[in-house]
């Protein structure tokens, strides 16, 4: 059995794109990876060994030193790890950064004794033969309550994982106070191997984060190769982001636009393929100071959308960085994980229902209210996302709605009606449409326009979508 060694690497930096080599003299139980630089820059760092397969991300914000811990045990790595033997070679270390110059220090501690992590839910056991790494323990039907009904989570979340203030344990811990049922993990660039243990639902995810956009993969079970030194060009390019959205879904993912419209982070990808999008992240985070405008922009640009036919659903994220003590503004709300919360129905929550449940728009986005909708048509109940005929009966019963706030109702995009609401009660309008194609949703205002609820609209019959890129759509919409 080799004994304890320790390596010591300096590399320099000087370039947006460097890659080095380090050399591991043969096979050990772990590796601690620990890296010092000179700059506190946002940079990102993959770790590859000698077969050329991934076994390490990681995204290093503000801080001057970090460490990385990698195991044949997946209860012994870091979150970004791959588990797996650690073999004798020459491994690469990748980094991506802003393109300023800097030293960093590699320190490698390598040894044959286990240092036993807090226990986890691994959600893969080992590398794949592939150079990218699949999550092969996955369990998409494990059932964490058998109950069908609404279930209140966060898809756009943050942690310590990349630029978050949370770690994933203290994450959970806050998830679990806002009453949440599932939450999302979607650090930048880096896609989780595994997690705290939680009686709450956890989903991988990864928020696709470029110079010209971002975008949530959610639910994702492999990596996908966003470097921009990939032959497309990666997310930097029209082309590489086209292909990753492509294969957000191979990966078994739904694929959201995170905020379109929120400068300077809006979607700048003119040439995305709009039948490549599942959901539009319509609503980010409200208490930053920009978002009330950008997330009005937003509802009208998703108008466009379902006039024209598209069936892309709309969805919330908190987008939380922050602890839960700390504000955007100085005396301001706290930017809190669940704010607002999507409540999605499901046949039970489980990775797999939640997500089909997603993929239909049987979802509604609240900051406090609670929604329960009883919609029927001529043939019956009709659900959120689906679609009706005839004479229609939209009545839902609500809870802790805030006072003097009341229903808009939504047909077409234009607004046709408000109803005054009560903290709780009950609510409904008919209505019968003429035309071939239609659609209804609603939201929910306090008396001075603040939205506190939105839900996914009901269509009446099919269209054929004209729009067909995100050009067209800003065009379309004015922007």
């Amino acid at each position: 059995m080799a004994n304890d060694v320790n390596l010591q690497y300096t590399f320099k930096l000087d370039a947006p794109y460097t890659k080095h080599v380090f050399l591991i003299d043969q096979s050990y139980a772990s590796i601690q990876l620990s890296c010092d630089f000179s700059v506190h820059d946002w940079m990102m760092l993959l770790i590859w060994d000698p077969n050329n397969q991934l076994r390490a991300q990681y995204l290093k914000v503000n801080e001057s030193a970090f460490r990385i811990q990698l195991s044949q045990q997946p209860d012994q790595c870091s979150y970004s790890a791959v588990p797996g033997e650690i073999i004798s070679g020459e491994w690469t270390i990748e980094l991506f950064s802003n393109g300023g110059n800097c030293n960093f220090d590699l320190r490698i501690e390598v040894n044959n004794h286990d240092s036993q992590l807090q226990p986890k839910q691994h959600w893969m056991t080992k590398q794949n033969k592939e150079p990218f790494f699949h999550l092969n323990q996955l369990n998409r039907t494990k059932v964490f309550n058998q109950e069908a009904r609404w279930y209140k989570g966060d898809f756009h979340t943050h942690t310590t994982i990349s630029d978050g203030k949370l770690t994933p344990e203290l994450g959970m811990e806050q998830a679990r106070k806002q009453g949440l049922d599932f939450f999302v993990a979607t650090d930048h660039n880096v896609i989780p191997t595994n997690w705290v243990d939680s009686e709450l639902l956890v989903i991988p995810g990864v928020e696709i984060t470029s110079s010209k956009g971002h975008f949530n993969a959610l639910g994702v079970d492999q990596w996908l190769d966003w470097r921009p030194t990939c032959q497309d060009g990666g997310m930097e390019s029209e082309v590489g982001m086209n292909r990753l959205l492509r294969e957000t879904k191979e990966a078994n993912g739904v694929r959201s636009i995170n905020h379109p419209l929120l400068r300077p982070w809006e979607w700048q990808f003119k040439q995305t393929d709009l039948r490549e999008v599942d959901v539009i992240e319509i609503w980010n985070d409200p208490t930053y100071q920009d978002n009330p405008l950008a997330t009005e922009h937003a509802l009208k640009l998703w108008d466009e959308l379902l006039l024209d036919g598209h069936k892309i659903y709309g969805i919330g994220g908190s987008d939380s960085h922050n602890l839960p003590t700390e504000s955007y503004q100085e005396g301001g709300p706290p930017s809190l994980i669940g704010d607002p919360a999507t409540y999605i129905y499901a046949e039970n929550l489980s990775i797999l229902s939640v997500l089909a449940g997603l993929r239909r728009g049987e979802a509604y986005v609240a900051r406090g209210p609670e929604l329960f909708f009883d919609i029927q048509d001529e043939n019956g109940p009709v659900r959120l996302g689906s679609t009706f005929t005839g004479k229609l009966t939209y009545s839902f019963h609500y809870k802790n709605v805030p006072a003097d706030s009341k229903v808009i109702w939504i047909k077409n995009g234009e607004r046709v009606e408000s109803t005054n609401l009560l903290t709780e009660g009950l609510t409904e309008k008919m209505f019968e449409i003429e035309k071939e194609y239609a659609y209804i949703r609603l939201e929910v205002r306090k008396e001075n326009g603040e939205l506190v609820a939105f839900t996914n609209p009901i269509f009446q019959g099919i269209k054929t979508p004209s729009i067909r890129n995100w050009e067209e759509l800003l065009q379309k919409a004015g922007y």
